[in-house]
C-alpha cells in the first residue's frame, strides 16, 4: 500500500488535502494525502531525478474536456514498465490521450511528440 504521510506525526496531526486525479482508465479518483506529502511529491517531479518516480505528471488530451494535467502513481494508476518506456526523457512526463472505444474509455500513451501533432489537430478541429 502506498503511504499518504510522511512519518507518524504527519500521519497523525498533518494537514489533510483531496486530489482528484485520472487513473489509467481515465477516470477521477480522490487520493487524500497531508499537506506535508504533497509538498514532497510536487519536489520530485520538479526535480526529476533518479529514484523519484513515485509519482509522474501527464499531460492528456481528452476529445469532450480538451486538455489537462494529472498526477499519476507509478505502479498503481500506471504500470511502470510501460511508463518507463512512454516518458518524456528530458522531463519524465507522460502524454496520453483519452478516448472512448465502442463506448469504453481508453488510453493510449504517446511520445511527446506524437501528442503535440494530436493536440494540434484537436486545437484545428475545435477552432473550425
Amino acid at each position: 500500500m502506498k503511504r499518504f504521510s510522511v512519518g507518524i506525526w504527519d500521519t497523525l496531526f498533518g494537514k489533510r488535502v483531496v486530489m482528484e486525479i485520472p487513473n489509467i482508465s481515465g477516470e477521477i479518483v480522490r487520493r487524500s494525502v497531508t499537506q506535508k506529502w504533497l509538498e514532497m511529491a510536487q519536489n520530485k517531479i520538479n526535480t526529476n531525478s533518479p529514484g523519484n518516480e513515485e509519482i509522474v505528471k501527464v499531460h492528456i488530451i481528452d476529445g469532450r474536456h480538451g486538455y489537462r494535467v494529472g498526477y499519476w502513481i507509478m505502479g498503481e494508476d500506471v504500470g511502470s514498465n510501460y511508463a518507463n518506456h512512454c516518458k518524456d526523457s528530458e522531463t519524465g512526463e507522460l502524454y496520453v490521450i483519452h478516448y472512448f472505444e465502442d463506448q469504453e474509455p481508453k488510453i493510449k500513451m504517446l511520445t511527446k511528440e506524437q501528442w503535440n501533432m494530436a493536440h494540434k489537430k484537436l486545437e484545428l478541429l475545435s477552432s473550425s
